[in-house]
């Protein structure tokens, strides 16, 4: 897992400059506003993270557990358990991973 929030958001460098941008691409028609070629489909950004957020299933400590509220703290994220009075941390839980969309298509 990740230690900060910062890592976990590291974005990938830009790969190629927007098609609209291109030298010799096609004028936008005066009507439309949209170029008379078609554009090859852009894939989107995606990432899988761990989401913590109230009624997630865990498990922790070969127990499954629910998760009651989270807080950040000092930069810190500490996950709350049900049924158990002290933050853990997130990296010692388990669960299934979130796929996040972070581009439009």
């Amino acid at each position: 897992m990740f230690s900060t929030l910062d890592d976990a958001f590291e974005l990938p460098a830009a790969e190629e400059a927007l098609p609209c941008a291109a030298v010799g691409a096609a004028p936008a028609s005066p009507v439309t506003g949209v170029a008379a070629t078609a554009e090859a489909p852009v894939t989107p950004v995606t990432y899988r993270l761990a989401l913590y957020k109230p009624g997630s299933s865990v498990e922790w400590q070969g127990r499954d557990m629910t998760v009651s509220h989270v807080l950040l703290r000092r930069g810190r994220l500490m996950v709350y358990l049900q049924g158990h009075p002290d933050p853990v941390e997130p990296e010692t839980l388990t669960m299934p991973l979130t796929r996040l969309v972070l581009q439009r298509t």
